[in-house]
């Protein structure tokens, strides 16, 4: 109700919303807001390969809808985000797909301190073992394989935009505005270049879209990065008018293709897998 639904297996992440993570310093403790929901997966979600499937219609009607192999999992409309005056994000923003485990999922909680130390997390180590599930060790080293990644925008529809700065989000001029929220200490730009190879290397093995030349990483065109892992990619979107607080900013880091790098949920709204 109230805008969110549920498919089968899935249920409501309570610890993503109305709980305090504290972090060092105390200043960057917060309480966590996110709207998320778990799945729970199942044998064949490990050992063969499944359809992931995102709907994303952003704007004030908008609503963000995941499928696993076709049947709904989570979901939810710009109704339950417009409580707190938000919407389904239309800014710029990129896919990551990675292999994550969290500290928390699969470790006891709270830690047995009457038995354990609870300040090693090593499940290789035997000096660890009141705090890692039995047999948590053999699940090391984890990979999972992607076939493919495929992105679809309604080219009639002016909410479906491209690029890193588009007209009614122009990333751009707020960055500018706003370098030192960007910028590391001491950074004096908050752009860095992207580096085409140099890496240090032993092999060719080791310098994905490149080869390795007098110990170091030599990339091959259309990659980049020390290692060349990274494609080459760019905003090829051109605009026109665009106003900025200063002078304009050196052009946007690229965008790494593959949409192994895409943009996804600054808001932190998605699916945890456990």
């Amino acid at each position: 109700d109230n805008g969110i639904e549920y498919g089968v297996n899935t249920s409501q992440n309570l610890y993503f919303y109305g709980s305090i993570l504290e972090h060092e310093p105390s200043k960057k403790t917060y309480y966590t807001d996110a709207i998320s929901a778990n799945h729970a997966l199942q044998s064949t979600h490990f050992d063969d390969q499944h359809i992931y499937r995102l709907e994303w219609e952003p704007g004030d009607q908008g609503y963000l809808r995941w499928y696993i192999d076709g049947n709904l999992s989570f979901a939810l409309d710009s109704s339950t985000l417009s409580k707190s005056s938000s919407t389904i994000p239309n800014e710029p923003m990129y896919i990551i797909l990675n292999t994550a485990i969290s500290s928390l999922w699969g470790f006891p909680s709270p830690c047995p301190t009457s038995t354990c130390s609870c300040d090693c997390w090593d499940a290789r180590d035997p000096k660890c073992s009141c705090t890692i599930p039995t047999n948590m060790e053999k699940l090391f080293p984890a990979h999972f394989l992607i076939d493919y990644v495929r992105i679809y925008q309604n080219p009639s529809d002016t909410s479906h935009q491209i690029g890193c700065s588009p007209d009614n989000m122009p990333t751009a001029k707020w960055i500018e505005g706003h370098k030192d929220s960007y910028m590391e200490p001491f950074s004096k730009e908050y752009l860095k270049s992207v580096s085409h190879g140099g890496g240090e290397c032993a092999s060719d093995n080791e310098c994905g879209g490149g080869n390795c030349y007098g110990g170091n990483c030599i990339c091959l065109s259309g990659w980049s990065g020390p290692m060349c892992k990274a494609p080459s990619g760019f905003d090829n979107v051109e605009k026109e008018n665009i106003v900025y607080f200063t002078t304009p900013p050196i052009p946007v880091i690229p965008i790494r293709l593959a949409i192994i790098l895409l943009t996804f949920l600054c808001i932190s709204i998605g699916i945890i897998y456990v």
